[in-house]
């Protein structure tokens, strides 16, 4: 049996959404960097910012697992937990008034979570501490402990009992008397900006959600919350409530080098094959090195393809990814379900089976990146197909095809906007006029372009999470940088004939 089987697949690269992974599975191969050591320090409160796939829900989950392993009272909250409170906000138009619904709206969840979690009864007592976590609660500095008092009057006794007379699946008991003894308690918030819409409401929903965590887990000794948001969603809240400069000191960046994430891929590899192997023992190889160790499972080496032929695998592994973890899980994947389909179907990766995929790697990926985006941008969709390389353009620029000037992106978004309608959606509420330096630096920000520039002979390249006020109208412009169409949308977008494109993306050996 191949170990390509396609239900063995996600053992070896992973899943695409940390959810779908096994704990013990992803405790093996997660790397441990300095996001995950702020996350899980004393800080009372924590915003994981980075774009969708690097890893934020993977962040979350290791840490909150580690806690529920170490009996600390800890709550993971999804959108479902908070919809009423949601739904309530939207009628709301006074900012500070919102502010005040999500605390009364969070003080409560917290005291039907530890009833139904953690006590044995939720009877009366119970009704009575939601009512008072939700009407006066939110703002007592001894919330914690007086939650538990309301909850369960002869919660002391409740727990001597415990450990002999009552069965353990009624109630986790040493978790309860943690909860009693240090008066701590942790919230991980994951995918609050599912269906996110750039609206005016949706911006101060969010914004007000953040401000009341951030007072609450000021307020309240040992309440500590942690959350994560896009980088474009964070970034446009920042620039959208002159409130939300308070936040700065929270945010944990959340962002990969592709070193980084070359070793993520070696440990995941090697780990499936049951190699006890160790992050800083990775660390210290350099990038042919850990290429090697991916012999395992892939051709270390292209031999076949005539664009990139005799180039490190790594190399051209990480040219095709956005610098998220996702991104090579996917690539991998697909590149792994072409291995197993092969008439000559063996255990390695070949150039072969990564050239199959890649139409229709690129085209998952320019998806993605509509699916993400499309509630910011008017016709986004038709943008990005546009930014194809004109028959002028592939006559004329054939070396450095999908490179453009400042000023050759600027008129090319001009063109494109002589033909349909683009809007940034938060623009348009203020009756804003959207310029072409707007959608410039929205390409920028959600990926499709990355800043490029050549410096003693090499190309140095930036993500917009590294450069953020680059193409900003009002700030430092182009910083001297050139723009590239990032090569996971080539082929996507590409009306030249087949393959041509790979010849645009530059391995550097």
């Amino acid at each position: 049996m191949s170990i390509f089987e396609p239900g063995n697949i996600p053992r070896i690269f992973g899943y695409e959404d940390a959810a779908d992974e096994d704990i013990i599975r992803l405790k093996q191969y997660f790397l441990k960097r300095s996001d995950y050591y702020t996350i899980k320090s004393d800080l009372p409160l924590s915003i994981v910012v980075g774009f969708k796939g690097v890893g934020k829900s993977a962040l979350l989950k290791i840490a909150y697992e580690e806690d529920i392993e170490d009996n600390k009272p800890t709550l993971w909250i999804r959108p479902d937990d908070i919809i009423e409170m949601v739904e309530d906000l939207s009628k709301e138009k006074d900012f500070s008034r919102m502010v005040l619904l999500w605390k009364r709206g969070i003080a409560k969840l917290i005291a039907s979570r530890i009833a139904s979690n953690w006590m044995f009864v939720y009877g009366d007592e119970a009704k009575s501490a939601l009512m008072w976590a939700q009407e006066s609660g939110y703002r007592s500095r001894d919330f914690i402990q007086k939650i538990v008092s309301l909850l369960n009057p002869k919660f002391k006794s409740t727990i001597d009992l415990a450990s002999e007379k009552i069965p353990h699946e009624q109630g986790e008991h040493h978790i309860l008397q943690r909860l009693i003894d240090d008066k701590k308690i942790i919230l991980y918030f994951d995918d609050l900006d599912a269906g996110w819409e750039a609206t005016e409401i949706e911006r101060k929903k969010l914004s007000a959600l953040i401000l009341a965590l951030r007072n609450m887990t000021t307020d309240i000794p040992g309440f500590k919350a942690r959350l994560a948001l896009r980088t474009d969603v964070y970034t446009l809240l920042r620039e959208s409530d002159e409130s939300t400069d308070k936040f700065e000191q929270y945010v944990v960046n959340c962002n990969w080098k592709n070193h980084d994430i070359l070793i993520l891929l070696v440990k995941r590899v090697l780990t499936y094959f049951g190699d006890n192997v160790k992050d800083m023992d990775l660390e210290k190889k350099n990038q042919y090195e850990l290429n090697d160790e991916l012999s395992k499972i892939m051709d270390t080496r292209f031999t076949h393809t005539f664009a990139w032929k005799n180039k490190p695998t790594h190399k051209v592994i990480m040219s095709l990814i956005r610098s998220r973890p996702r991104d090579m899980i996917k690539l991998c994947s697909l590149a792994a379900k072409a291995a197993y389909d092969r008439e000559e179907n063996t255990d390695k990766i070949r150039d072969i089976d990564f050239e199959k995929i890649l139409p229709e790697y690129s085209s998952n990926r320019l998806q993605d990146i509509v699916n993400e985006f499309k509630n910011e941008m008017v016709n986004l969709e038709a943008l990005l197909y546009r930014m194809a390389p004109t028959r002028k353009e592939i006559n004329e620029k054939q070396k450095d095809l999908y490179v453009y000037t400042t000023a050759e992106l600027l008129k090319k978004i001009k063109n494109v906007q002589q033909n349909i309608k683009l809007e940034l959606i938060y623009k348009r509420e203020k009756n804003i006029p959207t310029e072409p330096s707007d959608i410039a630096h929205f390409l920028y920000k959600i990926g499709f372009i990355t800043a490029r520039k050549i410096i003693n002979g090499k190309i140095e390249r930036k993500y917009y999470d590294e450069k953020k006020q680059l193409l900003k109208s009002g700030q430092i412009g182009d910083g001297g940088y050139s723009w590239e169409i990032h090569p996971a949308y080539r082929s996507a977008i590409s009306t030249s004939q087949k393959n041509s494109w790979m010849n645009t993306v530059k391995i550097e050996d």
